[in-house]
């Protein structure tokens, strides 16, 4: 006679996974639901400084807000492509946040970079799959345990939104074992919904089951509302602050004021440098020593503008 799976994992057993899967996503969403910025040394609410990021493929534009069952019905696999600095941990950390409000999958986020690849498969002592066995570590549940066998029906039966963060942060030397760890386990648990981040130089092309999207700059829109939700909208310079960005003479330099990062860098450097510098690298260099200068007065160093 058959034995189910319910049959097989007793009651205290379901419930006490339950409770440990619990605890342990309550932990990341407290991390991510109060984060902190350059402009921010305390604590403020993701949801109230994040804005939406347009990502696009070949056939549509989705606007990352309230979008995970839209963006996974349509394409179940899919892998962001972004430079640096434009925000593709930010929405990694969105669709988490998103996921668990709205009951679309339970998430589980992978820092890539964290798992450990084997030069290749050689031993039986490694493991089926380093993706699964990288979930079970992020989650502390042992191999062989009654934790083990529930994820993995709970996988089968697609209940994650697995998210794989920083694919360009792996070894590249080894990215065909990871391409194929990847491909084999997304393809024997197909019911789930995946989403990885890559910069453009990366082998996450081969992975041809993961529809390729890409984030879009800022538009000018997009820019006013970054700056206003960055300063919660408390701030009588916030008007000053646009003005300042879109002066005439500034719009040659909106071509890097449309990535997050620099966008933010602008506007922690703006009390003491209010205007763009007439080129990059004096922007970057002026960045730098604001960064530099709120470092030592974090740590107390003492240093004067000079020592910097």
């Amino acid at each position: 006679m058959d034995i189910t799976f319910q049959e097989r994992i007793s009651q205290q057993a379901k419930s006490s996974f339950i409770s440990k899967l619990f605890d342990f996503q309550h932990s990341i969403i407290n991390q991510f639901t109060e984060t902190q910025t350059l402009l921010h040394k305390d604590l403020v609410p993701f949801l109230d400084i994040y804005q939406p990021l347009t990502i696009i493929n070949k056939y549509e534009f989705l606007v990352t807000s309230g979008v995970a069952e839209k963006l996974f019905t349509l394409n179940p696999m899919v892998v962001l492509w972004g430079n640096a600095g434009n925000g593709k941990t930010t929405i990694v950390k969105y669709l988490f946040i998103d996921s668990t409000l709205t009951s679309y999958k339970i998430p589980i986020l992978l820092n890539l970079r964290d798992i450990i690849i084997p030069i290749k498969k050689q031993d039986k002592n490694q493991p089926e799959n380093i993706i699964y066995d990288h979930i079970l570590n992020h989650l502390n549940f042992s191999v062989d345990s009654v934790d083990a066998i529930i994820i993995k029906e709970m996988l089968k039966y697609g209940k994650f939104l697995i998210l794989l963060d920083g694919y360009d942060e792996t070894d590249y030397d080894k990215s065909n074992i990871l391409n194929t760890e990847i491909h084999d386990f997304s393809l024997r648990y197909n019911d789930c919904a995946y989403f990885m981040t890559s910069r453009f130089d990366s082998k996450a092309t081969s992975l041809l089951s993961f529809k390729p999207y890409q984030i879009m700059p800022f538009d000018k829109s997009e820019i006013k509302s970054f700056i206003r939700r960055q300063f919660l909208n408390k701030t009588a310079r916030i008007d000053e602050i646009i003005a300042t960005v879109f002066k005439a003479e500034n719009s040659r330099y909106l071509e890097y004021l449309e990535n997050p990062l620099f966008l933010l860098l602008f506007l922690n450097s703006f009390d003491i440098y209010p205007n763009i510098p007439p080129k990059k690298v004096d922007s970057l260099k002026m960045y730098i020593m604001r960064c530099m200068r709120n470092m030592i007065v974090l740590l107390n160093l003492g240093l004067t503008e000079k020592d910097i």
